[in-house]
C-alpha cells in the first residue's frame, strides 16, 4: 500500500524550514535503494511551498496582537499617571490646608460641633479673596456625615451620605478624585463645574486620632491640563513604541521569509550533495566490510604461519627430543647415553629460544606507562637484540603525549619495517626515523639493498598489508618506496587530530 499521499498532507501541516529540509533527507536516505526517479519525486512534495502570504497573516495577526496589548498598556499607565497626578496635587494641597485648619477644630475631640469663634477663625481665613478663588468650597465632616463647618454657612449642621473617598480619608489616607455632580451635597447648591475633590483627614493634637475629614474643591482647570498633555504624551509614546514593535517584527518576518525561500531554492542542490554523502557513505560501506573480510582472512593466516613455525621449528625439536628419550633408555653405555643426552639438551634449548623468538613478537610490552622515547628504544633495541643489526636512529620528539593505540601502531611499524629489512636484506645499512610534533607522527624505516637482497615482485606480504591496514584505520597514510627491485623505505604518518 502506498502511504505517500497522507506522509505528504501530513509534512504539508509543518511549516518550519529546518524541520522541511531534515524530512526531505530522512526521506532520501529511506529510499536510498529505490531507483534514482522515485527518490527525487520527494521534490515535488507539498512541504516545499511556503505559504506566499506568510508577511500579511503575520501582520494581521501580529497585528491585532500588538493593538491589544498597546490599547491595554496605554489604558495602564494611563491609569497609574492620573493616580500620580491626582496624588501629587492632593498632597500638597492637603499639607497646606491641614496646617491652617487642624489648631481651630481641636474642639471636636470632646463636642460633637465647633464652637462660634473656631467658625468664625476658619471663616476669616478661607473667605480671604487669595484662598476663596483658589478653594472655592470647603467642608470639615464627621465621621457620620455631617458635616460641622462650610465656607457656605447654609451647609453647616447638614448631614449626606458619606461620600466613598471620606471612608478612605477616616482610614488615615489623602483621598482626591473629581466632583461627582450627582452627589446629594452637590445637587442640593446646584452644583454644575467640576473640581477636583481632595479629602485629607484631620488628626487630634494630642493623641493623633482622627477626628474629622476636610473636604477642599480646588479648581480641576490646572490639574486637568496637565492630565491631557501627560495622557496624549503617553499613548504618543506607547503608540510609538508599538509601531517600532511591530514594524521591527515585520521586517524580521520578511528578512526571514526571504531567507527561507533562498534557502528553498537551494535545497535541491543539498540534497544533491546527500545524493554523493550517501554515495560516498555506501563506498566506505563497502570498504569497511572488504577491509574487514581481508583483516579476518589475514588474521586467519597468521593463526595459520603461527601453527606453522610452531610445527616446523619448537614441535619438530620437541618430537625429535622425545623420539631420543627411548634411544636413551636403550644405550648400552654411559658414553652413548650422555652423547644422546647432550643432543637431547641441546633440541630442547634450541626450541625454548624458538617459543621465546616467537613471543616476543606476540607480546607488546606494557605501553600505557612507557614515554614513547622508550617505547622507539625498546622497540629498535629489541630488534637489535633479536638481529644483531646495529639500527642508526634519528628522532626528534617535540609533544610526546600519544594515545595507546597511536603508541601501539609506532611500536608494531617499527617491529614489522625492521623486521622486514632484516628478513629480505641482512646485513643492510638501516635507518629509523621519528619525527613527532603537536600535529603529526611520522615514522620512516629505510635501507640500502646489498648482494644479499632477496627479490619483491611488487605485492606486500602477509605483515606489511596489516600494518598498511592499523595505519590506515587511525585515519593515516602508508607509502611504500622502492628501487625497482626491493623496499628501500616505509613511512607512516598519523595525524593526532585523528586520535
Amino acid at each position: 500500500m502506498d502511504h505517500r499521499p497522507s506522509l505528504c498532507s501530513t509534512m504539508d501541516r509543518l511549516r518550519s524550514p529546518r524541520l522541511q529540509v531534515f524530512l526531505l533527507l530522512g526521506s532520501l536516505a529511506a529510499r536510498e535503494n529505490a531507483p534514482r526517479e522515485e527518490r527525487w519525486q520527494v521534490l515535488g512534495s507539498p512541504m516545499l511551498v511556503l505559504d506566499a502570504d506568510i508577511a500579511k497573516r503575520f501582520a494581521l495577526f501580529g497585528g491585532a496582537v500588538v493593538i491589544a496589548t498597546t490599547a491595554l498598556v496605554g489604558w495602564m499607565s494611563t491609569t497609574l499617571i492620573t493616580r500620580n497626578v491626582l496624588g501629587t496635587a492632593a498632597s500638597s494641597t492637603a499639607l497646606f490646608v491641614d496646617s491652617i485648619v487642624t489648631p481651630h477644630v481641636q474642639d471636636l475631640t470632646v463636642a460633637a460641633a465647633l464652637q462660634d469663634t473656631a467658625i468664625e477663625a476658619l471663616d476669616r481665613t478661607f473667605l480671604d479673596p487669595v484662598l476663596r478663588d483658589r478653594f472655592p468650597f470647603i467642608e470639615i465632616w464627621k465621621a457620620d456625615g455631617t458635616i460641622v463647618y462650610s465656607n457656605h454657612r447654609e451647609m453647616i449642621g447638614r448631614s449626606y451620605p458619606p461620600p466613598p473617598s471620606l471612608a478612605v480619608a477616616f482610614e488615615g489616607e489623602i483621598a482626591s478624585d473629581f466632583t461627582d455632580l450627582r452627589a446629594q451635597e452637590h445637587t442640593v447648591r446646584q452644583l454644575d463645574e467640576e473640581y477636583l475633590e481632595i479629602y485629607t483627614p484631620i488628626r487630634d493634637l494630642g493623641g493623633g486620632t482622627i477626628i474629622a475629614v476636610a473636604e477642599i474643591h480646588e479648581s480641576a482647570e490646572a490639574v486637568r491640563q496637565e492630565l491631557d498633555f501627560a495622557t496624549r504624551r503617553n499613548w504618543a509614546l506607547v503608540v510609538t513604541l508599538a509601531l517600532l514593535v511591530m514594524a521591527g517584527l515585520l521586517t524580521v518576518v520578511m528578512r526571514g521569509n526571504a531567507i527561507i525561500r533562498a534557502q528553498q531554492r537551494g535545497l535541491v542542490e543539498r540534497i544533491e550533495e546527500t545524493e554523493r554523502a550517501l554515495e560516498e557513505v555506501r563506498r566506505l560501506k563497502d570498504a569497511v566490510q572488504s577491509a574487514t573480510a581481508r583483516l579476518v582472512e589475514r588474521e586467519e593466516k597468521a593463526y595459520r604461519r603461527i601453527g606453522a613455525d610452531l610445527h616446523d621449528g619448537p614441535a619438530q625439536l620437541i618430537s625429535y627430543s622425545t623420539l631420543k628419550l627411548e634411544q636413551i633408555r636403550r644405550a648400552r653405555s654411559i658414553a652413548e647415553r650422555s652423547a644422546m643426552i647432550e643432543d637431547v639438551e641441546r633440541a630442547l634449548v634450541e626450541a625454548v629460544g624458538e617459543i621465546r623468538n616467537m613471543s616476543q613478537g606476540l607480546v607488546l610490552p606494557d605501553l600505557d606507562r612507557m614515554p614513547v622515547p622508550k617505547l622507539i628504544d625498546a622497540a629498535i633495541g629489541a630488534h637489535e637484540e633479536r638481529t644483531g643489526n646495529k639500527v642508526d636512529r634519528f628522532i626528534t620528539i617535540d609533544d610526546p603525549v600519544l594515545s595507546r593505540s597511536f603508541k601501539i601502531c609506532v611500536y608494531r611499524f617499527l617491529q614489522e619495517a625492521l623486521w622486514n629489512v632484516h628478513r629480505h636484506a641482512p646485513g643492510t645499512a638501516t635507518t629509523a626515523c621519528c619525527d613527532i610534533d603537536a600535529e603529526t607522527v611520522r615514522v620512516s624505516v629505510s635501507n640500502l639493498p646489498n648482494e644479499n637482497s632477496a627479490s619483491w615482485d611488487g605485492r606486500p606480504g602477509l605483515g606489511i598489508s596489516g600494518l598498511k591496514e592499523r595505519v590506515e584505520s587511525l585515519g593515516g597514510t602508508f607509502t611504500i618506496a622502492h628501487d625497482g627491485q626491493m623496499p628501500t623505505r616505509l613511512e607512516m604518518t598519523l595525524l593526532k587530530e585523528t586520535a
